[in-house]
């Protein structure tokens, strides 16, 4: 992971990934039920404001795993 940003409600995660790695990353979440779209090496997160706590674990615990 290179950076991390918030504003508001927008999270980003900018990582020294290329594009096929980031390919490979999201369909590993896809595992953890969680679609993630790529763009280069960022990962963008910008959950509806009416997330659960529920849903939003699962969210940044499937981004948390595939980082790893």
């Amino acid at each position: 992971v290179k950076d991390v940003r918030v504003l508001g409600a927008l999270g980003v995660i900018e990582t020294d990934f290329g594009f096929d790695k980031m390919i490979e990353m999201r369909k590993k979440i896809i595992e953890f039920g969680v679609f993630l779209r790529p763009f280069g090496g960022v990962i963008y997160v910008m959950p509806a404001l009416n997330i659960s706590d529920d849903e939003l674990d699962i969210i940044m615990n499937g981004i948390s795993e595939i980082l790893r």
